[in-house]
Parts: C-alpha cells; sequence; structure tokens
C-alpha cells in the first residue's frame, strides 16, 4: 500500500519537475517573443503604465527573464532528480529538501509580488504551492 501511494507521489512531483523544466526553459527562450505576449500583457501595465517600453526596458526584461527562467529550469532539475532518485522511506531529507525549497521560495516571492502589485503571479504562486505541497 505505502510504495504504490509513494510511487504515485514520486510520480506527481517528477511531473511537477518536468513542468518547471518546460516553463523556465519558455521564459528563457521565449521572453522577448509574441510567445510571451500573455506574460507581457499582464506585467507590463503594473510597471509601465505609460505603456511605453524603451530599448533599455526591453533589454533589462530580457536579462531579468533569462536570470528568473534559468532559477525555474534549475529548481525543475531538483525537483525532477530528487523525486526520481532519492523519494523513498528511508531518505526523508529528499522530502525535506523539496518541502524547505518550496516553503522558502513561497514565503520571499508572494510578499514582493503583493508589494509589487503583480496579483496575477500572487495567484498563481499560491495555486503552484497547493499543487507543490500535497505530496510534501
Amino acid at each position: 500500500m505505502f510504495t504504490n501511494n509513494l510511487n504515485f507521489w514520486k510520480n506527481y512531483l517528477i511531473i511537477i519537475g518536468l513542468s518547471l523544466i518546460g516553463f523556465g526553459i519558455y521564459i528563457v527562450f521565449f521572453k522577448n517573443s509574441p510567445a510571451f505576449t500573455l506574460f507581457d500583457n499582464l506585467i507590463d501595465p503594473v510597471f509601465w503604465t505609460n505603456e511605453t517600453i524603451t530599448e533599455g526596458t526591453r533589454n533589462f526584461k530580457g536579462f531579468i527573464y533569462s536570470f528568473s527562467g534559468t532559477y525555474v529550469l534549475l529548481w525543475g532539475i531538483n525537483f525532477l532528480f530528487l523525486s526520481k532518485y532519492a523519494l523513498s522511506p528511508g531518505n526523508r531529507w529528499a522530502w525535506n529538501c523539496l518541502a524547505l525549497s518550496t516553503l522558502l521560495w513561497f514565503i520571499i516571492m508572494v510578499p514582493f509580488s503583493w508589494y509589487y502589485k503583480v496579483y496575477y503571479n500572487v495567484f498563481g504562486d499560491i495555486l503552484f504551492f497547493i499543487l507543490i505541497s500535497v505530496p510534501c
């Protein structure tokens, strides 16, 4: 019974890891393309209310998205490998690692998103936190 349940949650977390990897790759490679329009439409009006984005701002956004997309990608790789290879009944440290990284991300990210009025990110982070926290 426990093994079946463990396998389910390991596979669930592997999917989370693959999703994070995919999202990180999407951010890194499509940040300044029409494929990123949905995110631009959500975040740009929060910071650039006059709808004018200079070339310098566009370059800075590209840098920041490259940076943050890389971290999402790396977090996904950690989730994937810990879930696939380290989660087992005797390796509580692996569960703790996933739980701690998720908790710290949430505690840091949500207040900053709220402070900077990026409310869609607050909602998305809460939803994602719930999805990750269920097995941890």
